[in-house]
This record gives C-alpha cells, structure tokens and sequence, in this order.
C-alpha cells in the first residue's frame, strides 16, 4: 500500500517566517511548498508585537493555501535554541517483574527527567545516544537479548517555560494546532545526520543568519552545547542600505545573489543598476567585495577564537547553515578566516535545495521519526485534503486537562 504522509512546518528567525510543506511517499520525502515572509514582531528571538506575529503567520498560511488548495491545519514548531538548556544525565531503568520495551524505556527515563525541573521549565525533546547493557556500552539498543541491567545516557533537551508557550500561543492564534516542536539546533542536526557522524569526530554547525550567528558543537552522539552571536550578515545588508539609499530587501538579494567574492576576478564590474530620482548609479562588484570583507572578517574571527581549541583537541567537521550560506564563496573565504576546512552544508531533496531550509527539513524527518508506530504507520497529518491516509490515532482527554501546559505534557508524550 502505498502510504502518504503530509507534513508542514514554521520557524521563526528575526525579521523573517520560514515555512516548509513536505509529502513522504513511502518513506521518501517530497517538498511540495516553501515559504517564507518577512516579519518586524521578532528582536532577538523574542517576540515583541504578538498581535503582528499572528497576522503575519495568517498572511503566510493564505498564501500556502491558496497555492496549494488545502488548508494547514497543524503544524511543526521549530523554536529558536535560544531558550534550550542542555542537560546529560544517566538513568539507570528498573524493569523487574515488567517486560521491558522501547516505551517502557522512555517512559521511565521522561517521567524521573520531568521530577528534576524547575516549575519555569519544560522538556521539550530527550534524545538517548548510550546503553549501559549487563555494563558494556552499545550506541544501539537491542531487545531481542535477555537483559538483566540495564542504564541508559540521555541527552536533555530543556527550554524556558514562558518564553516556548508564547511561541505555540500565536501559532494556536493564527489558527493552527501545534502537531509537534523542536529546536532548530536539534532539527538541523537530524537533517544532516550530524549524530551519527559524531560517534567518529566532532561536527560544529555554524549558522549565519542575518542577526545571528549560532554555532553548535555535536559530538559522540549528543549536542554538546549552543551558543549565539547577536551579529550577521546583516550588517553588510545595512552598510549598503546607508551608502546607497536601497531598501533593504534591494541590499539583501544584492548580497546573497551575487559573486563578488571571487578572488580570481581582479576587474572591477557593476552587479547592480539602480535609479536615484533623475540619476542612475552602479554598485561594482569590488565596493561589495570590500564591505562584506570587512564585516566577515570582523564577525569571524570572534568565531575563531571560540572554536579553535576545540579545532585542536580533535577531528572536527565544519559546516555552514542558514541563509547567510548562500553567499557565493563564502565558505571559501570562512576556510581562511577559521584556518579549516568549511562545507557550506546544502540538503540534497529536491524543492529544498537550501541552506535556509535545513532545520524546516530536519523538524521534518525528526517528527516523522518518532511519531510512527512499528509498522510505519502515520499518526497525523496537517492537512485537510482528502488524500489515502492511514488510521489516525486520537488522544482522548477531559475538557479540564485541556490548558496549554497540559497540551504540551500530552504533545511529549507523544513525540516519545
């Protein structure tokens, strides 16, 4: 049979709404639409206008809807890893007198993890990358042996309270269901299989995004910390906004479409013709090669002096994400900066072929993930387009268990 699964997605970077809109057919993933709108209700990953946000998230789905014909009912939340705190803990599990499963492992590990967090705190994803089985260390677990002790490592995901619910309110505002979160961290390095690669050395996501720069640090199986810069390519946008009077969605797609960071390219040449009032004038491509220059290497070397020692302790893989990636030859220019090889990382399915898109891709594969059952079978889907599904699971609950924090504790339930 063949099996449809319809899954969509939003992340929310500052000044802009990402959303992603993808179709698994038996087990392959197709993009069937990608979106994406500017917005002015987020400073620092902290919503600043919600009545704003909402309209702006409104504004997006019409559009995907009327695109697409279908209405998005449910979505992915990927949230800003802002608001993560990483945790890693051991637990050792009890299984006398109880036949041990899968399920009974997590519940066992989420139900003790939940007891240890402050009441501002929620756990939002728990992932396990090591099993103490008979005290031999495996990556992968086995059930088909007999056990008689087991301990598992865990690694916690850990987000603010207020800061997550105001997120899912405006989502839940602008009129769809939250069928799942993550953080952008954890989804981005699902997409690129950044764990598993892990186990042989280490992997360091940099993201360039216009206001920020986030670098994450994965290693033997967990992500091992997150860190944000409050600076990005931004800042040349803006240099070129104040010397030439542009709008700044002008300045942006001069920034990001062009090549002027082409060392081989020794002439001075126009990228871009604009009219000012009765005069035209031109932007060289060497006047842009200069300014972001400058701004690169500034912002850079401050990464450098983070992730150096950890370049010398051991192997480590570099990879650039975001938006800021799909500057032309940047990763060249970082391999200098960061005196190491940088792969600008670039998702291979098709519709999604974007730098930008990888943590919308990832919240896609994450969800898919853990949210079948063993025989693959979909629990849900965001869309209400009458398409061959299978059987969708329900989750009955009293009308009094119906508040946010109770929808959220349900939600991990399930994302287990």
């Amino acid at each position: 049979m063949i099996q449809k699964e319809i899954y969509a997605s939003i992340e929310f970077i500052e000044q802009e709404i990402r959303f992603i809109l993808g179709e698994f057919h038996n087990s392959r993933l197709n993009i069937l639409n990608v979106e994406t709108r500017s917005t002015d209700a987020i400073k620092n990953d902290v919503i600043i206008n919600a009545p704003e946000l909402v309209r702006d998230i409104q504004s997006l789905l019409a559009v995907v809807n009327e695109k697409m014909g279908v209405s998005v009912l449910k979505v992915i939340v990927v949230l800003p890893s802002r608001f993560m705190t990483l945790n890693f803990k051991r637990f050792t599990i009890n299984f006398k007198d109880q036949k041990i499963s899968n399920q009974f492992i997590y519940d066992t590990v989420i139900d003790a993890a939940e007891q240890e967090l402050n009441n501002n705190q929620l756990l939002v994803n728990m992932m396990a990358y090591k099993y103490f089985i008979d005290g031999v260390a495996k990556h992968r677990l086995n059930l088909d042996k007999n056990i008689n002790s087991l301990a598992v490592d865990t690694n916690l995901f850990i987000g603010e309270q207020e800061n997550i619910y105001e997120y899912l309110n405006v989502v839940e505002k602008a009129g769809s269901q939250i069928l799942d979160i993550t953080f952008d961290s954890v989804a981005e390095a699902c997409e690129m299989a950044a764990f598993e690669a892990s186990q042989i050395k280490n992997v360091i996501v940099i993201r360039y995004e216009a206001h920020q720069i986030s670098l994450s640090l994965i290693s033997e199986g967990r992500l091992i910390s997150w860190t944000a810069l409050d600076m990005g390519y931004g800042a040349i946008v803006e240099k070129l906004q104040v010397d030439h009077n542009l709008a700044y969605q002008n300045a942006e797609k001069l920034v990001l479409n062009n090549n002027y960071l082409n060392n081989s390219v020794h002439e001075s040449m126009p990228i871009f013709i604009y009219s000012d009032g009765s005069e035209t004038y031109s932007i060289e491509n060497k006047y842009v090669e200069d300014v972001a220059l400058e701004v690169i290497m500034k912002q850079f070397s401050e990464v450098y002096d983070m992730i150096d020692p950890l370049l010398m302790s051991k192997e480590t893989d570099v990879y650039l994400t975001g938006k800021g990636a799909g500057i032309i030859n940047l990763e060249t220019v970082l391999s200098n900066v960061l005196k190491t090889r940088v792969r600008r990382y670039l998702p291979e399915i098709i519709g999604g072929r974007d730098s930008s898109y990888v943590a919308l891709l990832g919240s896609l594969y994450h969800f898919r993930d853990i949210h079948t059952d063993k025989d693959g079978i979909n629990i849900e889907s965001c869309l209400n387009r009458n398409i061959e599904q299978p059987e969708i699971r329900k989750s009955i609950r009293n009308e009094s268990e119906d508040s946010m924090a109770n929808k959220f504790k349900e939600l991990f339930k399930k994302n287990q």
